[in-house]
């Protein structure tokens, strides 16, 4: 199992992030035990829901998370890390990384998701190596996404998606030098 989480977080581009925290903060403190109920689900479907499945799929294994985060995040930063310590106290979360643009440039995030595979395991005293970190690509936005994807493209990284339908179903995306190699050539 993966030993390693980095996860991202955005705000809305609608909406107030100062009421939408309060009432994620509200949902956490109201729920002693993230399960299968009406509130858990309820918590599942805010703005951090992404990365608390993210953790429940990971809970067995999981002992360090990295979340990448935007300033205008910010509000999220408390109800987030509250839950986390609540819900799975038994995983570490490294200081959050926080970012400037992640509406139109991808190199922050593409940086720090390097950083996070180049140094988890002097970080976590070899808790967490490169092979047993997995990025998940379903929290931020789209930019964000494609940093981390992007960032993944090296030898043994690996990254997931929670579909967002049903969002039960976990992918875990394997790109390869093969893959990439042998891509679809544009026809003329």
């Amino acid at each position: 199992g993966f030993t390693g989480l980095i996860c991202c977080v955005s705000a809305p581009h609608k909406g107030d992030p100062e009421v939408e925290a309060e009432q994620i903060a509200k949902l956490v403190e109201d729920l002693e035990f993230f399960e299968a109920d009406e509130l858990s689900q309820k918590l599942r479907a805010t703005r951090i829901g992404p990365i608390l499945k993210a953790f429940e799929r990971h809970c067995k294994d999981l002992k360090h998370c990295w979340l990448i985060a935007s300033h205008d995040s910010d509000p999220y930063e408390a109800p987030l890390m509250r839950a986390c310590e609540k819900y799975f106290p038994n995983v570490v979360i490294q200081p959050i990384i926080k970012v400037n643009d992640v509406y139109a440039k991808i190199d922050e995030v593409y940086y720090a998701t390097h950083g996070i595979f180049n140094q988890c395991e002097k970080q976590t005293d070899g808790a967490v190596t490169p092979r047993t970190l997995i990025a998940d690509l379903t929290g931020g936005t789209k930019i964000m996404s494609a940093a981390v994807a992007m960032a993944c493209l090296d030898v043994d990284r690996k990254m997931q998606y929670i579909e967002q339908k049903g969002q039960k179903a976990f992918y875990e995306i394997e790109i390869t030098y093969e893959k990439v190699s042998t891509r679809p050539s544009a026809s003329v």
